[in-house]
């Protein structure tokens, strides 16, 4: 399959163009991808900020229910419901941000709607542990395990979601980070509130309690920095998380620890419930600063993201403006070469048909510019009117010479006899004429002067 000259040359000046505009659009959707991400992102840190303050509050809550299920204290009633109340404004302000989310983010739309559910069952199962637990008629494991436990659980499983969003591997690296601190953090919580409600029930551990525990030490102990790429960044973390005060309360943890591992077999603690929660919270604020720190440091690089995706997605759209002006223009000059082509096709077939040559008219019936053969007929065409017009214009240089000769001859032999009527009028006047001869004498002389002039011309 042959293209013709039309299309060849639409070919030529549009494929470039085309590719032009292909790259740059698939440039412009990368560039919108990045920075919907970069937006996306910035909204889901600011979501789990709120979620974290949630989760910690929460878990909170948790370690007073127990404590209070395992003394029945009222000081301890009093605290856990001002706690309470604390909760209840975080979950309030958290199902407001939700809601304008919903309203306002249609790519975090479905997640905040799973989110808000989530909240709302949350918030039933709350609802009717709290009264159970005022009147000491809650079960242990299914207020610390299913109301509080499992909840937690789905809330800390939306921050891993955090780190799905793979588009920027500085981001990923720190939101692993960031959830090996949840994580931390989570279990540091759950190793308080559990110890909390044994040390307030001050009964003996069981074996498979005892297990439970050390299996939460593990978890709780686990401060995994060393992977980070990002020196700087590490040496900040560390320096809060190992801190002199901080490192000095890990030890005392451990030697709590020790003292209630000891104290196991016979349920005579030494350490009080109050003094275990109080340090073991410490711990997890220190672990909440460092991941505020990380917060904030993915919140910076989601700007520089963004700032690079905006830049990169104005000169991807600039590009592909151009690109289409280009393609456009490209198209004009291609219509206008080929409509000039097909005039000149018209032009040619015409010229053909004015020649009166057999021969001319019979090439222009092939003559088609869009092929080879045609273009081949069309050259043909105009050597034979080359031809034609060489052979005209001798012929017609033959003619003007000779009509030249004609005209020379002519001239020259009506010049002699008029040249005699000219002097003999001369020689005419010389004679006695009265004067209306003489008016006659210089009219002849007048014309014959005149008729003189236009032949030497």
């Amino acid at each position: 399959m042959q293209l013709g000259l039309r299309n060849r040359l639409r070919l030529i000046s549009l494929l470039p163009i085309l590719i032009l505009f292909t790259l740059a659009s698939y440039y412009v959707y990368n560039a919108f991808v990045s920075y919907k991400g970069a937006q996306q992102l910035q909204v889901r840190l600011e979501g789990n900020k709120q979620l974290t303050d949630l989760i910690n509050n929460l878990s909170r809550e948790r370690g007073m229910t127990v404590m209070y299920m395992g003394s029945s204290s009222g000081a301890t009633l009093k605290s856990l419901h001002a706690q309470r109340l604390i909760v209840d404004q975080k979950i309030t302000a958290y199902q407001k941000y939700l809601g304008t989310l919903k309203q306002t983010n249609s790519a975090e739309s479905a997640n905040a709607d799973i989110l808000l559910q989530l909240i709302a069952k949350l918030q039933t199962q709350i609802g009717k542990s709290r009264p159970l637990v005022d009147q000491q008629k809650a079960n242990f494991n299914e207020v610390f395990s299913d109301v509080y436990g499992k909840s937690q659980e789905m809330l800390i499983n939306e921050l891993a979601e955090l780190a799905g969003l793979h588009f920027d591997d500085e981001i990923n690296a720190y939101s692993t980070t960031y959830l090996s601190l949840v994580r931390t953090n989570e279990y540091s919580s759950i190793e308080r509130d559990y110890i909390t409600y044994i040390i307030s029930r001050a009964t003996p551990l069981e074996e498979e309690e005892l297990n439970k525990w050390l299996s939460l030490i593990a978890k709780a102990d686990t401060l995994a920095l060393e992977g980070m790429k990002d020196k700087e960044l590490q040496t900040k973390l560390k320096s809060v998380l190992f801190s002199e005060d901080n490192t000095e309360l890990y030890q005392d943890i451990m030697s709590e620890r020790s003292g209630i591992l000891q104290a196991s077999s016979n349920g005579a603690y030494d350490t009080q419930s109050g003094i275990w929660f109080a340090m073991i919270s410490e711990k997890i604020n220190a672990i909440d600063s460092a991941q505020k720190i990380l917060i904030d440091a993915m919140d910076k690089r989601a700007s520089v993201v963004q700032e690079n995706a905006v830049q990169l997605l104005v000169i991807a759209i600039v590009v592909w403006i151009i690109a289409v002006l280009v393609g456009l223009l490209g198209y004009l000059l291609s219509r206008e070469i080929t409509t000039n082509i097909k005039n000149l096709e018209s032009v040619l077939k015409r010229v053909a048909e004015d020649t009166h040559d057999d021969e001319a008219q019979a090439l222009s019936g092939s003559i088609n510019l869009d092929t080879a053969a045609g273009t081949a007929q069309a050259y043909a065409l105009l050597e034979r009117i080359i031809e034609q017009t060489l052979n005209d214009k001798q012929y017609a240089m033959e003619a003007s010479e000779a009509k030249s000769m004609f005209l020379a001859n002519m001239s020259h032999e009506i010049r002699t006899p008029l040249n005699g009527i000219v002097g003999f009028t001369e020689l005419l006047k010389d004679t006695e004429l009265h004067d209306e001869q003489r008016e006659f004498i210089d009219i002849i002389e007048k014309s014959s002067e005149n008729l003189l002039e236009i032949i030497n011309n």
